[in-house]
C-alpha cells in the first residue's frame, strides 16, 4: 500500500473539522443580536486551541524524564480539554438555539472537533509511514559512503 494512502482525505478532514468548529463557535457568538467584538474573535480561540495543543503533543519531540511527562501530558492535555469542553458547549448551545432534537444537541458537537483530531492523527500516521518506508529502502549507487 501507499504510505501516503488517504492523505488528501485526511487533510481535507482536516480542513473541513476546523472549519466546522470555529464557524459553529463563531456563530454561537451571534445567538445574542450585536455580540461584543471580544466575543466574537475569541470564539475561534477554542477550535485553534485544541488544534495548537494536539499538535504540539502529537509533533514535539518531547525529552524523556518525569517533569516532561508532566508538562506534556498534563498541561498542555489540560488546554486540549478545556478548549473541546468549551467548544462543545457553544456548539450543543447553537444546535439548541436551531431547535434541534436532544440527541442532535448532545452528540453532534463531538463530530467537528472529533473530525480534526482523527484526522490530526492520521496525517501523522502517513508521516510515519513515509518515514518508516525511507529507512527501509535500499540506498542507491551515489548514496552509497566508500
Amino acid at each position: 500500500m501507499n504510505p501516503t494512502s488517504g492523505r488528501l482525505w485526511a487533510r481535507a478532514g482536516f480542513w473541513f473539522g476546523i472549519f466546522t468548529s470555529i464557524s459553529g463557535n463563531v456563530a454561537h457568538s451571534y445567538i445574542n443580536p450585536n455580540p461584543p467584538a471580544g466575543a466574537v474573535v475569541s470564539s475561534a480561540f477554542w477550535p485553534l486551541a485544541l488544534l495548537i495543543s494536539l499538535e504540539v503533543i502529537a509533533r514535539v519531540s518531547w525529552p524523556r524524564g518525569r517533569w516532561w511527562a508532566a508538562t506534556r501530558y498534563g498541561g498542555l492535555t489540560t488546554v486540549a480539554v478545556i478548549a473541546a469542553m468549551v467548544s462543545y458547549l457553544h456548539m450543543s448551545a447553537l444546535l439548541t438555539f436551531y431547535g434541534e432534537d436532544w440527541l442532535t444537541v448532545v452528540i453532534g458537537p463531538l463530530a467537528p472537533d472529533g473530525l480534526l483530531v482523527v484526522c490530526s492523527v492520521a496525517l501523522l500516521a502517513i508521516a510515519d509511514n513515509i518515514r518508516r518506508q525511507h529507512e527501509r529502502r535500499p540506498a542507491a549507487i551515489g548514496e552509497i559512503d566508500a
